[in-house]
């Protein structure tokens, strides 16, 4: 795995992750699951996770 410039730890002790619930076999997992990747790069420093774009579709990269 190849790890991004200027990679950081994790910044806190605890990280609290957002709830999330998926209610559908058809729902959008990557769209659901985005506010919590989010929240574990914000521990990280990073303003969001780089495996979405500008519009908060999923492309991993």
């Amino acid at each position: 795995m190849r790890m991004l410039d200027g990679a950081r730890p994790i910044d806190r002790d605890t990280a609290i992750l957002p709830d999330v619930v998926i209610e559908s076999l058809d729902a959008n997992v990557p769209a659901v699951m985005k506010p919590i990747f989010d929240a574990v790069w914000n521990a990280c420093g990073y303003a969001r996770s780089f495996n979405y774009d500008e519009d908060g579709n999923w492309k991993p990269r």
